[in-house]
């Protein structure tokens, strides 16, 4: 009996720890489409500029449009795929400031 609630209040744990993360991992790479969309997009074609929710919306499609990968089944496995989503979306959010400027 023990033993199951001690799985039970992990599982919500890890369920809670993933919506936050998953959240957070969504909005900044909303963060980073955006800028880029209004840098290489909005700017030289004069299209619209594209707002974070809509940003978070593309981004959330393309999740379940491109081909899944394993699983993650404990909160390490999660918090390691988030940090380096993280930093690949900081490298690109940074590199493409770079070329912006030379725009």
């Amino acid at each position: 009996m023990k033993n199951q609630e001690n799985d039970l209040a992990r599982n919500f744990g890890l369920f809670i720890a993933f919506t936050m993360v998953t959240f957070l991992v969504v909005t900044f790479s909303g963060f980073v489409l955006s800028e880029c969309w209004g840098w290489f997009i909005s700017k030289p074609f004069g299209v619209i500029e594209l707002s974070l929710p809509h940003a978070m919306g593309l981004n959330v499609l393309s999740i379940f449009i491109k081909p899944k990968s394993k699983s993650v089944k404990d909160f390490n496995g999660l918090w390691n795929k988030a940090k380096g989503s993280s930093f690949t979306l900081l490298f690109i959010w940074g590199v493409a400031y770079l070329i912006n400027l030379f725009m």
